[in-house]
């Protein structure tokens, strides 16, 4: 099965924006839950503090998504590649 450009990239987009939204979600839960996690100490004037969270769990989801994207497909392409070395 050969991959390609337009399957890899939509693979990759929709792994982040599913972590983007897992991620806010688990950020949301976390503002809600301890909210003194997220004032940020070196501001001038406070912070919304649901919003930092979620901001940053939003951040953070993008990033494991879309590495677990990219490492789905590297590990597809080595599966692929052991198969036809065989």
């Amino acid at each position: 099965m050969k991959i390609s450009v337009e399957c890899t990239f939509l693979d990759i987009s929709a792994s982040a924006l599913a972590g983007m939204l897992l991620g806010g979600l688990f950020g949301y839960a976390a503002g809600h839950f301890a909210p003194e996690v997220f004032i940020l100490e070196w501001k001038s004037k406070p912070n919304d503090q649901m919003g930092t969270a979620v901001l940053l769990g939003a951040f953070g989801g993008v990033m494991c998504g879309g590495f677990l994207g990219v490492f789905a497909i590297m590990a597809s392409l080595a599966w692929q590649w052991l198969l036809l070395n065989n």
